[in-house]
């Protein structure tokens, strides 16, 4: 019974192959399967295909390929397809390498010694990959740190540059963690007794809906209140009394009597002390909720399109998980929109379930806030793509 042969070796294409590579390749094949020395003028020719077999045949004309043992068939075609590179040239192109954007120190070196092949540099290959890979990172800081190290070797620089890439890479992780942490909270709305704002005073009129702050640099900011979205006349807070100054007109975090200089924002949403908290209930809009399933237990939550967190009131939360899950610090930072604090517990990552969907680890933030209404903010409905309409309407927080 005969055994299958242990892989597969490819006819031969010039275009495509390294003659180098292939013939090692085939050697492998000769010695997984236990390929006798007089059978492997057989095999190559076999496996290497017809057009290879044809330009091999003009070589060693009139002799035929199938007379000539595998190691002269070898070196004929490494002749032909394979000659001696000159040593000078590929020095050349080894002392002319440096590191592109796209390669890591590992990946650096590892062209380096691709290069370095042909270079008949000897026993001095070591300290030539260690002169070329110093020479050639493109890190500046790297290269200081490397020409300050006392007896250098090539494993000592590819172990300190691979150190400080990943360093430079966790810092920048850190970095964009932390300047996307603080997210702006655009409303919570206060159900039941004390019926109370923290927003600036109104001496009359309606309470209009708060403009949307529009991330654009270029456009005029507006004295009144700092957004950038509406003229001045136009501003909404045209009838707010300043509650540091008393003046109607503008409200306190842009107030010119206080000292601060009110410059154009770059983006009104990266100012950490830019956020609002209000209670609307008078107004006497329809508000939104939902029933959410966290930790196991129905949490009612009004859903606020407006907020970009999911916050819920520290006497909700103690009395719906008491003992059962543990806060963490948080370092959130949440304001009232005339600047005062909204004073956060922590926060605490929830197993949270909606009527559609399977369940997902969300961080809900838990603050001590004067009512009982749990805010549902864009990061949850984001993440757990709710259907609006399975969304039930109520009005003045009856269902």
């Amino acid at each position: 019974m005969s055994i299958a042969a242990l892989g597969r070796i490819e006819e031969f294409d010039p275009a495509q192959n390294d003659l180098e590579s292939y013939l090692e390749r085939l050697e492998q094949y000769f010695v997984a399967n236990d390929v006798t020395e007089a059978k492997r003028t057989a095999v190559l020719l076999s496996v290497i295909g017809s057009k290879t077999y044809e330009v091999l045949k003009s070589l060693v004309a009139p002799d035929k390929p199938s007379a000539k043992s595998y190691p002269d068939l070898k070196a004929v075609l490494l002749s032909h397809f394979k000659p001696k590179p000159l040593t000078i040239y590929e020095r050349f192109k080894f002392h002319k390498a440096v590191q592109k954007d796209t390669e890591n120190a590992a990946q650096h070196i590892a062209k380096l010694r691709g290069l370095a092949h042909h270079c008949e540099f000897g026993q001095f290959l070591e300290d030539s990959l260690r002169d070329k890979f110093v020479c050639g990172l493109r890190s500046i800081k790297i290269q200081q740190r490397l020409l300050q190290t006392e007896r250098l070797t090539l494993k000592k620089a590819l172990d300190i540059a691979q150190t400080m890439e990943n360093a430079e890479m966790n810092a920048k992780e850190l970095h964009e963690q932390f300047t996307s942490k603080v997210q702006t909270v655009d409303k919570i709305e206060s159900r039941g007794p004390p019926k109370m704002k923290a927003v600036p005073r109104q001496s009359q009129g309606k309470t209009p809906s708060r403009p949307t702050a529009t991330p654009t640099a270029n456009k005029k900011q507006c004295y009144r209140c700092g957004y950038t979205n509406h003229p001045a006349e136009r501003c909404r807070y045209k009838d707010y009394t300043c509650n540091d100054c008393h003046k109607k007109g503008h409200l306190a975090k842009v107030c010119r009597s206080r000292g601060r200089q009110h410059q154009t924002t770059k983006q009104i949403v990266d100012e950490e002390e830019d956020y609002i908290f209000h209670n609307s209930s008078r107004d006497g809009r329809k508000a939104f909720y939902i029933m959410m399933n966290l930790n196991g237990k129905d949490v009612k939550m009004e859903i606020d399109t407006g907020s970009g967190v999911t916050i819920m009131p520290d006497s909700v939360f103690q009395e719906t998980f008491k003992n059962e899950v543990e806060l963490q610090t948080s370092t959130q930072i949440l304001k009232t929109y005339n600047g005062s604090n909204i004073p956060l517990k922590g926060e605490a990552m929830m197993a949270v379930r909606g009527k559609e969907g399977r369940p997902r680890k969300l961080r809900l933030l838990v603050a001590q806030v004067p009512h009982q209404s749990s805010v549902l903010g864009r990061d949850w409905l984001e993440k757990l793509k709710i259907k609006w309409t399975n969304v039930f309407t109520t009005r003045n927080g009856n269902t």
